[in-house]
């Protein structure tokens, strides 16, 4: 499609995309709307062909990063903006033409992040990610079916999902119990139907160790405590170049990790974390502390060598409990320096962060280990993964709060229920006048 008269003078072009019809807003460097076109799929992949050099503001959406090679190939410069940061730019009723003039006014702030066109490949993984997740979600379903229909039997299956199959079978194969031979068949196939996904599920494995052979990013990501085959190649495929976080704090705000925050005036208030971003590589994060703080248990208990980190975690989970102490695991140490399980991505940083040489002589942050970086070209900075910000960076910022409106440290160091709106402190001394503690 050849530029009209109006779109020849345009400068940035703003697209709804949609499964059928999209809509296209031409605009000029003022971001004024000089022409507006609503075409078919057909028509819209042959728009941009006989087209100046433009720049292509898109949301990114489904088949967004599809789009967008095309483009890119045909010479234009193309920009993928977060869904839900256009939102708020979008006047009145939501229509596509209103979503299109969002576009163009949310393109003119600069502060929002860009997403990065993701490769073929990438978007490979990610759907290999998505089949596993499929295929696992029916064999927990198709396990459930089983439990419950035997159950009503009185058969009862184990805690486990190994201890499904010769279960099921010793109730399929006893003639004594009253199970029917009409339910004993149909109980059969949805063992087969379990066995089919598992053979899935571990293709797909084999085919995830195939990209990570030969995947630099996802082998030093192995190298991180906690992370597996499953988490290094969900992390290359979605996140990709880690250099365009500015520290770990802020790869740990893109998937809701941080603090959600309600502040006003001299007032702070600091709630649980957020939860934005990618629910599973969330999922796989916090998994994967879990099994890192585990593993430190059983090596206590067996009384073998703990390093720094483990020996941390230990030391966090006895004083704020499991839980506290698996998220701090994953999340805290990014506040005192991010040296807890830096990921092996960025040049190694010789200087210390300002504040890390204040708070090294604290016993709490004593186990937290320092781990030297390998360079790559292109990087610059540390980050963290395992040591994502979360509730421990709340109480351990020097100069501000230790938590939110809800909870305050008691003497002996834990945490309890505080009616105050935020505690102050002084460093790691901590005042508080609220209960059930009257000096805290």
């Amino acid at each position: 499609m050849h530029a009209t008269t109006r779109s020849a003078c345009a400068t940035t072009v703003a697209v709804d995309l949609a499964k059928d019809v999209s809509e296209l807003a031409f605009a000029d460097a003022n971001a004024r709307i000089l022409e507006r076109r609503r075409l078919t799929r057909a028509a819209f992949a042959r728009a941009f062909a006989n087209h100046p050099p433009l720049r292509i503001v898109m949301e990114a959406c489904g088949s967004a990063h599809d789009w967008a090679r095309r483009f890119a190939r045909l010479g234009h410069a193309v920009e993928l903006l977060p869904a839900h940061e256009v939102r708020p730019y979008v006047r009145r009723n939501k229509t596509d033409r209103t979503d299109a003039a969002g576009l163009l006014e949310a393109a003119r702030c600069e502060s929002i992040p860009r997403v990065p066109v993701k490769t073929p490949e990438q978007q490979g993984i990610q759907g290999l990610h998505r089949v596993r997740e499929f295929h696992k979600a029916q064999r927990t379903a198709a396990i459930n079916v089983l439990r419950g229909l035997l159950r009503e039997f009185g058969v009862v299956i184990a805690l486990g999902s190994a201890k499904v199959r010769p279960a099921v079978l010793a109730a399929l194969e006893d003639a004594d119990n009253e199970l029917p031979m009409t339910l004993r068949h149909t109980l059969k196939t949805v063992l087969d139907a379990i066995s089919a996904d598992e053979r899935a599920m571990a293709a797909i494995e084999e085919r995830l160790q195939g990209f990570a052979e030969g995947d630099l990013r996802s082998q030093r990501l192995q190298r991180a405590g906690g992370v597996g085959l499953i988490t290094a190649t969900a992390l290359s495929a979605s996140v990709g170049d880690f250099d365009r976080f500015r520290s770990g704090r802020h790869f740990a705000s893109s998937l809701g990790l941080t603090p959600r925050e309600h502040s006003s005036g001299n007032t702070r208030r600091l709630g649980r974390v957020t939860k934005r971003g990618d629910v599973y590589l969330r999922m796989l994060l916090i998994h994967g502390a879990r099994a890192m703080l585990r593993s430190a248990k059983l090596a206590k208990k067996k009384q073998q060598p703990l390093d720094r980190t483990r020996a941390w975690a230990l030391a966090l989970s006895e004083r704020v409990g499991h839980s506290g102490g698996r998220a701090c695991q994953q999340a805290g140490p990014s506040t005192v320096g991010g040296r807890a399980q830096p990921i092996p991505l960025r040049p190694r940083s010789r200087q210390r962060a300002p504040h890390a040489d204040a708070l090294s002589s604290h016993p709490a942050l004593h186990p937290v280990t320092s781990m030297a970086n390998e360079s790559v070209p292109g990087t610059s900075k540390p980050i963290t993964l395992l040591a994502l910000s979360g509730r421990l960076n709340v109480w351990l910022r020097p100069g501000g709060f230790h938590h939110g409106p809800s909870a305050c440290r008691s003497p002996q160091g834990r945490i309890h229920d505080c009616n105050r709106t935020a505690c102050r402190k002084t460093i790691y001394s901590v005042t508080c006048k609220g209960s059930p503690y009257t000096n805290c």
